[in-house]
This record gives structure tokens, sequence and C-alpha cells, in this order.
């Protein structure tokens, strides 16, 4: 009798166990076409920066941003983005960039993206949070950290 109730425990125990790995797999399937399309609005974000699109950088901002430049000494609101990457990226850059991608989450319409970018010598961190809504996914919220090579 002992040895039943034991083999049925394990059996129980292993059933769930693969139920659970099954739906954990499904979901890091979905998450993973979700992932690829928030790497690849990052690229291009950073390539518009590169190229002074304003046209393309400024839709991509939440009309509720809040970011945090890392030469400003607070963050700033999407006006206050907007006013900042008008004066900074006047006309377009030479320069090639790398985003070394270190961390992503998503969950329902939110995303998170942690990663380093490199341009030239410079490495920066980048944090973006992400939101999905009618309109596609935009930027709500962000903040850059300059670090040493």
């Amino acid at each position: 009798m002992k040895k039943r109730v034991l083999l049925f425990i394990l059996t129980l125990f292993l059933s769930l166990n693969i139920l659970q790995q099954t739906t954990l797999a499904s979901d890091e399937k979905t998450e993973s076409h979700i992932e690829k399309e928030i790497w690849a609005l990052e690229q291009a974000y950073i390539s518009y920066h590169r190229d002074a699109a304003h046209d393309k950088v400024i839709p991509m901002w939440h009309e509720r941003f809040l970011g945090w430049p890392d030469s400003e000494p607070r963050p700033a609101d999407k006006d206050g983005v907007v006013r900042y990457f008008k004066k900074n990226s006047s006309v377009p850059g030479t320069w090639s960039f790398k985003i070394e991608r270190t961390g992503i989450r998503v969950t329902g319409n939110i995303a998170i993206v942690h990663y380093n970018l490199l341009i030239g010598g410079n490495k920066t961190r980048v944090i973006h949070t992400w939101i999905n809504e009618d309109s596609g996914w935009k930027i709500l919220g962000g903040m850059s950290a300059k670090r040493l090579m």
C-alpha cells in the first residue's frame, strides 16, 4: 500500500512538473517574438538618433514619457526630452554603434530592456520601459548612464 501511495505521489509530481515546463516553454515562445520586436525597435531608435531623424524618434516616446538622459541633472517629460534631442541631435552623425543586450522582461503590455550602448570608446548603460497600446509599442520611460570602458 505504501509503495502505491509513493508511486502515485511521484507520478503526480512528475506530471505536474512536465505540465509546468510545457507551459513555461509556450510562454517563452510568445515572449521571444515580442522580445525580438522590442530589440528591433531599440536598434531603430538608436539609428534614428544617429541620423537626427526627429520625425521618427519623437513618435517613439509615449505622451506620458519620463526619461533621464545621462548629461541632464534630472529626469524630463516628453516635451523636455524633445527639446534636448533637437538641441543635441540637430545634424546626422556618422558614428557606428553596437547594442550589447544585458536583459529584457516582458509582462503583458509592458517590456523593460537593459543594455550597454557602445559608440566608439564610450559605453553607456541604457534602460527603457516600453508600453504597448493601440498605437503600438512606445517608450514610457528610460535612463542612461555613461560608463568607463
